[in-house]
């Protein structure tokens, strides 16, 4: 007879012991019902997470061949046999005498794509602490499920249909072959007794996500448990309770099969879907007020009761029944451009009291108050002298929220430090971390409501935008353009003389690109793309096409450049200046260049990271950049006159994501 605690505790050594010493490994974590598990019958499969921070093959292979090692004797089995199971998915091996490992590996990017397409996953093995390097929620958190999650995740109520009525289970496995590593769709046929059991996982983890979600916890509980509180949802949903619990006698209890497994399934499966879709709840949608003078890096509370900078738009057309704002100036004029009959103000949602501390940057609260910043590393949550914590802002946030809310739509315009601490929470993150969560100014956070529980609605972008702030997930940097593009006359006239270039010089710069005339071009986060859109306003704007302009030595390619010469008007210069402010937030490294930069062009390029912002940036679209045979036909065209029918374009705006000479469109707008 094992003692079964002693037998997972020797498992548990062992393969952190033959996989500890793999270069480069981040975690191990033991999850599923291994932990729980009071027999050795219960322990055949045992799932493990194992995380490494750069994937290949050679890898994959290392840690394949490090457990296959392992023998049952090394483990206190010894009649018993080792079987790898190297694959994602549900798919299990009940031989007799023979433990599975089921060896899930992922890299720090791979488990980041899995929380993100499937977060009730990740939600589930978080529960379990890491036996070797970091907890799983310190490398990407899959906390704050939301109810399309359930729906549209990857293993989500359209997929478990899909493989139940084909009779299989879909799992995946790696393919090395290809350059990044992919992931590679399978299914596997299963008889009827594997198509029931993979029914009661499926009946079981969806009443589970729907709790995590409604309640926003991320709790265990016993059949009894869960099926108690999934049944005090609704009358209705009883009898999906007995189903479960039917279906749970039947495979640990050796009880009587249930009849009709899969009718039954595929009921509640429908009944769930149609209760989800009409659940009756209130939103809530919380807002960071619009920017200040003073939102300058100092530390801006209730001291300073700055206006915000306008004029100033806000991209939301709800209707609202009601609109609180904090007491603070900032907070009720960005409420002003909400759409309401009903507006009421509430010093609870006003910003942190800094104290002693207001106005200070962070430097100068280092000098001045350097116990307080001690306190910080020391992951503490003090006051601020004469001020609040972290901790007092939540809390008289959550007394504003435990009044209830009457209305279908209400708003509610706040400040950085309360959405912090709202957001925090949501993410189950300590008080330690919430410093790190940047809420945009304007942004829009849409919350529903169920039993006075906050249930996040964000868009993936919100969610991946958070996330990533927490753990300092970088993505790739992308270089983007947002250019004019002219109507179809003048593109083709363009077009033509690019042709002409390409016979002469074919390698001359510009000549594959669209035709365009440059507005603005920035370094950003790929992911902060969609916000970068939202940014983006739609101005109509037209040139009148001037004469012929040459840029000789130009200072981008050290080549002749011609191009089509735009008249400047003063509704372009506008544009690209509210435009490049608008884009700050977002621009993170300043364009390459192989010159120095002088004057407007230096202030420019110091502010925004590109140089020609600003009275001196000269409208135009390049034709070609020459330093060969090329100058001689710019010699000869620049004497003879642009021959359009009409001399005023009109235009359109697009985004373009920029790789070398490659330009991909993003968006445009008519």
């Amino acid at each position: 007879m094992h003692n079964i605690n002693l037998l997972k505790a020797q498992i548990k050594t062992v393969i952190v012991n033959k996989l500890a010493p793999i270069e480069g490994l981040n975690s191990i974590t033991f999850v599923g019902s291994f932990e729980s598990s009071t027999d050795i019958t219960l322990i055949s499969d045992i799932d493990i997470i194992v995380i490494v921070d750069e994937l290949s093959g050679a890898k994959f292979s290392e840690i394949e061949n490090a457990a296959g090692s392992i023998k049952g004797l090394d483990i206190g089995l010894e009649d018993y046999k080792i079987k790898l199971n190297m694959t994602f998915g549900p798919l299990k091996f009940n031989n007799d005498k023979t433990v599975v490992f089921h060896i899930m590996v992922y890299d720090v990017l791979g488990h980041r794509k899995h929380v993100l397409e499937s977060p009730f996953t990740c939600l589930d093995w978080e529960f379990f602490p890491a036996i070797f390097g970091k907890n799983l929620s310190e490398i990407y958190p899959a906390s704050g499920v939301q109810l399309n999650d359930l729906v549209g995740s990857r293993r989500g109520l359209d997929a478990y249909l899909d493989d139940l009525k084909k009779q299989v289970i879909s799992y995946r496995e790696y393919d090395f072959t290809t350059n990044p590593y992919s992931e590679k769709k399978q299914t596997f046929q299963i008889d009827d007794r594997h198509q029931k059991e993979y029914a009661y996982h499926v009946l079981k983890f969806l009443q589970l996500n729907l709790i995590k979600i409604l309640f926003q916890v991320n709790n265990r509980y016993t059949i009894s448990e869960l099926t108690k509180i999934f049944g005090s949802l609704d009358p209705s949903f009883n009898n999906h309770s007995n189903f479960l619990i039917e279906l749970h006698n039947w495979k640990y209890e050796n009880a009587k099969e249930p009849d009709n497994i899969f009718i039954r399934l595929e009921d509640f499966i429908k009944d769930l879907t149609t209760w989800m879709n009409n659940l009756a709840h209130t939103k809530l949608y919380f807002f960071r007020h619009g920017k200040t003078e003073l939102n300058d890096g100092s530390f801006l509370g209730v001291g300073r009761n700055p206006s915000i900078i306008k004029p100033i738009e806000i991209d939301c057309d709800e209707y609202f029944d009601v609109v609180y704002t904090g007491t603070l100036e900032r907070t009720i004029e960005t409420g002003e451009l909400l759409k309401t009959k009903e507006r009421c103000q509430n010093e609870l949602l006003n910003e942190i009291d800094y104290g002693l501390a207001e106005g200070l940057t962070l430097k100068e609260l280092n000098d001045k108050f350097p116990e307080l910043v001690q306190s910080w590393k020391k992951k503490e949550d003090p006051k601020f002298p004469a001020g609040e914590s972290q901790l007092d802002v939540s809390n008289r946030l959550q007394n504003f929220i435990n009044k209830g809310f009457t209305k279908n739509k209400t708003a509610l315009v706040t400040h950085n430090v309360v959405l912090r601490a709202l957001l925090g929470k949501v993410f189950n993150q300590p008080v330690y971390n919430w410093y790190k969560l940047n809420p945009g100014h304007l942004d829009e956070h849409l919350f529903l409501v169920f039993n006075n529980v906050l249930i996040p609605s964000f868009t993936k972008e919100q969610q991946k935008k958070y996330k990533d702030e927490l753990v300092g997930y970088k993505g790739p940097v992308t270089k983007y353009g947002i250019f004019w593009i002219p109507n179809e006359e003048l593109n083709q006239y363009v077009e033509s003389w690019k042709n002409r270039f390409r016979k002469i010089e074919p390698d001359a710069f510009f000549l594959n690109h669209p035709v365009h005339s440059t507005i603005f071009l920035f370094n950003a986060d790929e992911q902060d793309q969609s916000q970068i859109i939202s940014r983006i306003k739609n101005v109509k704007i037209d040139f009148l096409v001037d004469s012929w302009k040459i840029f000789y030595n130009d200072l981008v390619t050290g080549g002749d450049t011609l191009s089509v010469g735009l008249i400047p008007n003063f509704l372009a210069f506008q544009f690209q200046q509210d435009l490049s402010e608008s884009l700050l937030d977002f621009i993170k490294t300043p364009l390459f260049y192989n010159n120095t930069w002088e004057g407007k062009y230096k202030e420019s390029y110091d502010r925004y990271g590109f140089p020609f912002v600003g009275s001196h940036w000269i409208p135009h679209l390049t034709i070609a950049s020459v330093k060969k045979e090329g100058k001689k036909l710019i010699d000869e065209i620049k004497t003879t006159p642009i021959n359009l029918n009409l001399k005023e374009s009109g235009g359109s705006l697009a985004l373009f994501k920029i790789l070398g000479d490659s330009h991909q469109l993003i968006q445009t707008w008519q």
